[in-house]
């Protein structure tokens, strides 16, 4: 508790890959039915998940939340991950910013 964490998930080629703090943490390959520009892809849920017999709900804070069009390369994990997070530098502008508002690119 009390922790911050970047992570990452990235859908690509039929497989997941999922980073933490911009490092590669594991990777699942035949996801089939995760084809996220399709007008039949299942919701997306952040922070929650649900099944037939039980549901959970993240219990913490969240920020900067981005969901993409395409793959992010490692790099750009990188680089997402310097924009947010407490090792971010804080000068007079940013100490009184809101959080970032969730958007999509």
């Amino acid at each position: 508790l009390g922790v911050w964490s970047h992570i990452t998930g990235v859908i690509s080629d039929h497989c997941l890959s999922i980073y933490v703090n911009a490092t590669l943490q594991g990777k699942t390959c035949n996801i089939e039915g995760y084809h996220v520009e399709s007008s039949d892809a299942p919701e997306i849920r952040i922070g929650s998940y649900e099944t037939a017999s039980h549901s959970s709900l993240f219990k913490g804070s969240m920020a900067d939340i981005r969901i993409y069009q395409r793959s992010v390369n490692e790099k750009e994990i990188r680089d997402a991950m310097k924009d947010v997070g407490p090792h971010r530098p804080t000068t007079d502008a940013t100490a009184s910013r809101r959080p970032p508002t969730p958007r999509l690119h």
